[in-house]
């Protein structure tokens, strides 16, 4: 099969056209506005290897670090429960058979990022696979705050 790069283009642009226009039209959600019995701050992978270090670190997420802190204080302020997921691989993790090692469990690379770190008040879910929601670790955090 071969792939015409123009007709894909053309199409990927109206599919992404309607899908902006979606999102457009929906109405904002303000924060304070959330019940905060019922809502946590869910980050992900905001550590060093993918930041700053590391085969998979990418300068692109640097940018959204002060949104990303401005956002944590916010949820402290309204005592919004906060998790962060954090690679932090065994020797033996499967996603070596598609990825570079990265974010050994122990290291600087599995660490979150200085900006966060510094505010805190999350609960640290460390994961060995790209889906933390499968963790043991999250499955009884979830079932302890079952309202979120």
């Amino acid at each position: 099969m071969k792939l015409n790069k123009n007709e894909f283009l053309n199409k990927s642009n109206k599919s992404l056209g309607e899908i902006f226009d979606m999102l457009a039209g929906l109405p904002a959600v303000k924060l304070k506005d959330l019940n905060s019995d019922q809502t946590a701050l869910i980050i992900v992978d905001m550590i060093n290897g993918f930041v700053r270090e590391g085969a998979l670190k990418d300068k692109r997420a640097e940018a959204i670090i002060p949104a990303q802190a401005e956002l944590s204080k916010a949820c402290d302020m309204l005592n919004i429960k906060k998790l962060a997921f954090a690679d932090s691989h065994t020797s033996e993790s499967p996603e070596f058979g598609a990825y570079p090692v990265h974010c050994m469990a122990g290291t600087s690379e599995s660490e979150v990022v200085d900006e966060l770190k510094e505010i805190g008040g999350y609960t640290l879910i460390p994961k060995n696979s790209t889906n933390g929601f499968h963790e043991e670790e999250f499955q009884k955090w979830l079932a302890d705050n079952q309202n979120v």
